[in-house]
Order: C-alpha cells, then sequence, then structure tokens
C-alpha cells in the first residue's frame, strides 16, 4: 500500500506518470472512491446533503468524460484505467492536502479579514491551480502531447468544469 501512495505521491509532484500505476480495477475504484470520499467530506461545510452529493458525482463524471473522451478520440483508450485510477488518487491526495485550510476559510472560527482565512483562501486556490497542472500532467503522459496542449486541455476542461458546476448549483461557486 506504500508503494501506492508513493505512486501517487510521484504524479502530483509531477515526476510520475500514469503508466507507473498497475492497471487494476480495483485501484481505480479504490482510488475513486477515497476521491469521492473527501470530496464529500469538504463539500459537507458548504453545501446541503443533496447538493454535496451533486456537486462530487458531476465533478468526477466530467473530469471521467473529458479524460475518456479524450483517450478515445486519439485512440489510447487502453490507458484509461491507469490514468482514471492515477486521476482518482491524485485528487485524493489534493483533497488531503487543502482540507485544512479548506475548513479554516468554511468555518466561523477567525473574522473573515483576519490572515489566517486570507492565507488559508489563498492556499486552497493555490491547491485548485496546482490541480490543474497536475490533470494537464496526466493528460500529457496519457496523451502523449508536448506540455502545452495538455495544459491548455486541463485549463478549459476546469474552465467549463467550473461552469457546469454553476449550472448545477447556481450561487454557491461564484
Amino acid at each position: 500500500m506504500a508503494a501506492i501512495l508513493s505512486v501517487f505521491w510521484r504524479i502530483v509532484c509531477l515526476r510520475d506518470s500514469p503508466a507507473a500505476l498497475p492497471a487494476s480495477r480495483v485501484l481505480f475504484g479504490l482510488a475513486w472512491a477515497a476521491a469521492l470520499g473527501l470530496a464529500l467530506f469538504k463539500g459537507a461545510a458548504v453545501f446541503g446533503p443533496r447538493e454535496n452529493v451533486v456537486y462530487a458525482l458531476v465533478d468526477a463524471a466530467t473530469q471521467l468524460g473529458f479524460l475518456g473522451g479524450l483517450l478515445w478520440w486519439r485512440a489510447r483508450g487502453r490507458r484509461f484505467l491507469q490514468s482514471a485510477t492515477a486521476l482518482g488518487g491524485a485528487n485524493a491526495l489534493l483533497y488531503v492536502l487543502s482540507l485544512p485550510a479548506y475548513w479554516v476559510v468554511v468555518s466561523d472560527a477567525w473574522p473573515r479579514d483576519s490572515a489566517w482565512v486570507v492565507g488559508a483562501a489563498l492556499f486552497v486556490f493555490g491547491v485548485m491551480v496546482y490541480g490543474v497542472m497536475v490533470f494537464g500532467h496526466i493528460l500529457r503522459a496519457a496523451l502523449d502531447w508536448s506540455t502545452p496542449p495538455a495544459m491548455g486541455a486541463a485549463l478549459v476542461y476546469a474552465v467549463a468544469n467550473i461552469w457546469l458546476l454553476n449550472v448545477y448549483l447556481p450561487g454557491r461557486l461564484a
């Protein structure tokens, strides 16, 4: 288990590719179960129960759909399982990394204009931007693209995903 977590960590650090992971449906399920569980835990502070589940499922479905669509378009469908597993594990690690700062931002323990809240919000934003970079890194490796188009595709996905989530959960994410 430590070896698998190490591979996920190296992927998040942009040092390894999804090909370093075994093509395992069980690992795919575990990675996405962890990512969805942490997304639900993180969203519990902001959304109601129904909105929280919708947010987590729409986010996961759009990521997997975007990844699968690009892999299908580029005739690299056999790489889906490893790439999707890497994406789920990376999401889970990024959620764990940002969770304490996220809770500082959404809690009422500090005044909204305190340095703690501002610093935590900047940290959460930085992790979100870094998450786009990690997704671009996974796309680059899975699609055999150079870095600029892969990062561009990840950025297009991020903007489209924010728009889509605002359609499903209006007023909560803007």
